[in-house]
């Protein structure tokens, strides 16, 4: 089951992509559930299932920009795919100051629809690949998707060096 996130602050455009998602995944026969955000604040405040994929609109009124939101967001929900939908093709140089997999006009969503979900469950199948980092102490089930950096032996522990941290691991680590 995908968890897919439309955040836009345009009511009419909200509803009709989330037809235009429905519709889709119908017809492909993907299950999904969407969340949708009108805005920045019920967006962050949202604390449910994680978000595999955010829908999320660029100028989001009240002089809220969803690349700087966007920013936000990809330190907190790194797995979610962020898709950029806007009315203007002037952002699209802008987003690259983001992690998102994807930037749609959204004249040309639905035609699209079908290349993005591809890219969400090409994506999504990557971060099913895990491993189990286990020693006598603790066991890790992550991710193989570039988390890690380097497995470093010193002494009796390995080091285990990630984006975000250095994790130590006693004498018996095994990777499964």
């Amino acid at each position: 089951m995908l968890v897919v996130g439309i955040c836009d602050d345009d009511k009419i455009w909200l509803e009709e992509s989330k037809e235009i998602i429905i519709k889709f995944a119908q017809k492909t026969k993907i299950e999904l559930q969407i969340q949708c955000f009108s805005n920045k604040t019920q967006l962050l405040g949202y604390s449910g299932t994680p978000l595999d994929a955010l829908f999320l609109d660029i100028e989001l009124g009240n002089n809220e920009n969803g690349i700087h939101l966007a920013k936000r967001l990809n330190t907190h929900w790194n797995d979610c795919k962020i898709i950029y939908m806007t009315n203007y093709l002037y952002y699209a140089t802008e987003v690259y100051d983001t992690e998102h997999i994807w930037f749609i006009l959204k004249s040309q969503f639905e035609k699209k629809i079908k290349d993005v979900f591809n890219r969400i469950l090409h994506d999504k199948g990557k971060q099913q690949e895990k491993i189990v980092l286990k020693d006598n102490r603790k066991a890790d089930d992550v991710s193989c998707t570039s988390r890690y950096l380097l497995f470093e032996r010193e002494k009796r522990t390995t080091r285990v060096v990630t984006t975000w941290e250095n994790i130590r691991y006693g004498i018996n680590l095994m990777i499964l």
